[in-house]
């Protein structure tokens, strides 16, 4: 009975340079993400424990921009969300937002990760709760006049994994000027996460890249690549 060889670093780097290269990649007007494709077997998503979701924390940061954070705060917290440049919103403005369905669904698009005192999330989960969480948005919460700066140092990094509905996980990793030592690193700790959460039965089939406009190289397990 043959071995399937694992997914290596190296079939990992070649396949990136290859999603890069102009016969897959051809140039834009406008500077691309590069993204990570995983597809998993031996999952029943029928089984709760076995779905998952999961902020992963980057080696390098990903984003071509700054994600925006948002903060629910009773008042502590803004000074220093001022200082850090992100978005607060107070509990009475929390509260105004109940029932408005147009201002809820507003602000779950708004915003990539939200933080909140920690008093405020059954708030939050309240107001918000049906907008933010099908979306895997639900806040980090805090002690109140905690700081928050390496929250929000991690989160500028992090990705949200996901298995819910189906056997893939996709997310960014990058964008195509950046070197690929860095897209290697952060592709990487995202297959190590996954990995981290399978079941003892379940795998990666392959790992894929590509780019926002590009197309898709994939590494399949064995070594393969298409």
């Amino acid at each position: 009975m043959s071995v399937a060889i694992p997914i290596t670093k190296d079939s990992m780097e070649e396949a990136l340079k290859k999603a890069l290269s102009k016969e897959y990649n051809k140039p834009r007007r406008f500077k691309q993400s590069v993204e990570i494709i995983m597809s998993l077997s031996g999952i029943d998503l029928s089984k709760p424990d076995q779905r998952f979701t999961e902020l992963v924390e980057l080696p390098h940061s990903p984003h071509k921009d700054p994600p925006k954070i948002c903060v629910f705060t009773e008042g502590s917290l803004i000074p220093e969300a001022r200082s850090l440049g992100i978005d607060y919103i107070t509990k009475d403005s929390l509260n105004s937002m109940a029932g408005k369905k147009k201002a809820c669904r507003k602000t779950a698009q708004s915003y990539d990760f939200f933080i909140a005192e920690a008093p405020l999330m059954p708030v939050v989960g309240k107001v918000l709760g049906q907008f933010l969480g099908p979306k895997n948005k639900m806040p980090t919460p805090v002690p109140p006049a905690s700081s928050i700066s390496q929250i929000v140092e991690r989160l500028r990094k992090s990705v949200r994994i996901s298995v819910k509905s189906s056997l893939s996980v996709a997310c960014k990793i990058g964008h195509e000027e950046m070197p690929i030592q860095q897209l290697l690193d952060n592709a990487e700790a995202v297959v190590s996460a996954v990995q981290r959460r399978l079941p003892h039965s379940a795998m990666i089939r392959f790992v894929g890249f590509k780019t926002t406009m590009g197309k898709i190289v994939k590494v399949f397990r064995g070594g393969k690549e298409a």
